[in-house]
């Protein structure tokens, strides 16, 4: 990989994370039972991204693992899911259509991300970012549903 693009990737993972924490992220109000909305803290924000990051990092060592340096993988899963859950959950309004339209595109930037980064073919980028991104989408809509149920009662 060129340092040109590494210094891209690590410029607009910066930029992405700096917005969203510098925004202010609230849960909408169909989904939300808060009374006025809750604000996601950057706290939050950052165990969003590295509870993606574990999950898609361990994926992609298993497909990955003995063709690239484990380094490779570390770094670049982390700042590819730095820039990828920020706008994502810039982008949420809380509606299932926009929920999975975002999870498509999060699977195409990220299979694109593999198919340079990693030197694999398309189809192959494409089928390791399908596997990561519904695990963590499963996980993460867990996670929201857990959530509501504890604010709930």
């Amino acid at each position: 990989m060129k340092k040109q693009w590494l210094f891209v990737f690590v410029f607009l993972a910066i930029v992405s994370f700096i917005s969203l924490v510098s925004a202010d992220v609230i849960i909408p109000k169909t989904l939300n039972p808060v009374p006025g909305g809750v604000s996601l803290s950057p706290i939050i924000i950052l165990m969003l991204v590295f509870v993606s990051f574990i999950f898609e990092m361990i994926v992609i060592f298993l497909f990955l693992g003995k063709r690239v340096k484990w380094w490779k993988i570390i770094f670049f899963t982390f700042i590819i899911n730095l820039i990828t859950v920020s706008i994502a959950n810039l982008l949420f309004d809380g509606s299932i259509g926009a929920f999975i339209i975002i999870e498509l595109a999060v699977i195409l930037v990220e299979s694109l991300w593999i198919n340079i980064v990693f030197k694999q073919k398309y189809d192959r980028a494409l089928l390791i970012s399908a596997v990561a991104n519904v695990i963590t989408a499963f996980i993460g809509t867990l996670n929201f549903l857990w959530w509501i149920f504890v604010n709930l009662f």
